[in-house]
């Protein structure tokens, strides 16, 4: 028992470690002109190839001079993964600056820049049409294809997002657990009735999933310099925050109806509706990224539902419990609801622990590519963090899972340092959302 426990959790800190490696923001793989590049010929257009599409929103390809004045004709064109836009015929030699910004698939904003140097002889300047064509052909053969180096600019997490993130990943930690907590925690020999411990907390839960959600519309247009009206009509992050929205009105109407009458429908009418949040979560951010989106989004899904079900029940066995226990009245019956909740608990926790392993290690092979910046980047440093925390967690469950079974003393303040740890686990994951992947 102990072996297997030991390699199940070996296997689960790989799957938290690996599975977000690979989910970068877009970046630039070629570019003509390339960095530093000479041009003994008068470029006609300039592009940037992305290693991946980019939505079709918010774009821009822009040359400036050495002083600073913009150069192009304006004329951007993108075409799945490239972004092409055109010089004059009456560029002068000197250096230029070629910058770029774009709004990769997972709706995260991805910028940087790169300088060439024009050095055109006068006799070779173009004149006629037929001759600029004929230089539009040269400097497609000579003009290298470029692997670009330049990271955008952005490399640390926006507060703002941090802190949506986190309330998001809180409330709907806590909705669930608390529903799943009356629905599947407490023994068949207690009645199904929503306290008003637990009703609080349940619109606690709703208002702060409301402004995550509502929130995360101006957030997510400032960050890509755009307005709301065409963040919400040109950008997948747009419709899917539509679809939330809805799902929050008919959250509302079912949290209201259980409120008012504690029936065991209701409740799971509710969990489905939060399930489907998560779903729709799951169609933005790093997932769109990955080579099989589906495969992604479903694994992502899974994730975040096994993590919110497992901190959620954790959550109100620390919040719920000691008043349901209070009102069972005979004192031995009281202690056997507490244990037998711990019990439950724990078999649910194994499962839930076995999801998130299952789509971890999926999720690597859809993902795993390079894990060399680990240690030297910010992304790798913070995901470190969160996997040290995880450890701690489990490490803190299996010592409550054997207290549990030898019925021995209350679990006391060591179920609270584990609900911090996931709390920071929480904050820690919202944090590597809005980061660039360590690649």
């Amino acid at each position: 028992m102990n072996k297997q426990g030991f390699g199940l959790l070996i296997l689960l800190l790989l799957s938290f470690s690996f599975p977000s490696f690979t989910l970068a923001h877009s970046h630039v793989i070629q570019s003509t002109p390339g960095e530093g590049e000479v041009l003994d010929t008068l470029p006609s257009t300039v592009s940037v190839t992305f290693n991946a599409p980019i939505q079709a929103a918010f774009y821009s390809l822009e040359v400036y001079n050495e002083s600073g004045e913009r150069v192009d004709t304006d004329e951007n064109v993108l075409e799945d993964n490239v972004l092409k836009n055109k010089l004059p015929n009456e560029v002068e030699n000197g250096s230029y600056t070629l910058k770029w910004k774009v709004v990769s698939k997972d709706g995260h904003p991805t910028e940087g820049s790169l300088s060439f140097v024009v050095d055109v002889k006068p006799a070779e300047k173009p004149i006629e049409k037929e001759e600029i064509k004929q230089e539009e052909t040269t400097v497609e053969e000579k003009t290298p294809v470029v692997e670009e180096k330049i990271q955008p600019e952005k490399t640390t997490p926006e507060i703002g997002h941090t802190l949506t993130q986190s309330l998001l990943y809180g409330s709907l930690s806590l909705y669930i657990g608390v529903l799943f907590f009356h629905l599947k925690l407490l023994p068949n020999t207690v009645s199904f009735h929503i306290n008003n411990r637990s009703k609080l907390l349940l619109w606690i839960s709703y208002v702060g999933l409301t402004l995550s959600i509502l929130l995360s519309l101006p957030l997510q247009a400032r960050s890509i310099s755009g307005s709301i009206s065409d963040t919400l009509t040109l950008t997948t992050f747009g419709t899917v925050w539509f679809v939330e929205v809805l799902l929050l009105f008919f959250l509302l109407l079912s949290t209201w109806l259980l409120h008012k009458a504690s029936r065991k429908w209701a409740a799971a009418l509710v969990i489905l509706l939060l399930l489907s949040i998560m779903l729709a979560k799951s169609f933005i951010g790093h997932t769109m990224m990955a080579s099989i989106p589906a495969a992604a989004i479903t694994m992502n899904f899974l994730h975040l539902a096994a993590m919110s079900l497992w901190l959620g029940g954790l959550l109100a066995i620390c919040l719920v419990l000691p008043r349901a226990a209070k009102h069972v009245t005979n004192p031995d019956e009281r202690k056997t609801v507490y244990w037998q909740v711990l019990h439950n608990f724990s078999s649910w926790a194994l499962i839930f622990v076995s999801v998130l392993l299952t789509s971890g290690v999926c999720s690597s092979l859809l993902h795993i590519d390079s894990m060399d910046s680990l240690l030297t980047t910010l992304y790798g440093q913070v995901l470190l963090a969160k996997v040290a925390l995880t450890l701690a967690m489990i490490l803190f469950g299996a010592y409550h899972f054997f207290r549990i079974k030898g019925k021995k003393k209350t679990l006391g303040p060591s179920v609270l340092i584990e609900f911090c740890f996931g709390i920071i686990v929480l904050v820690l994951a919202a944090i590597l959302t809005n980061l660039p992947t360590a690649i």
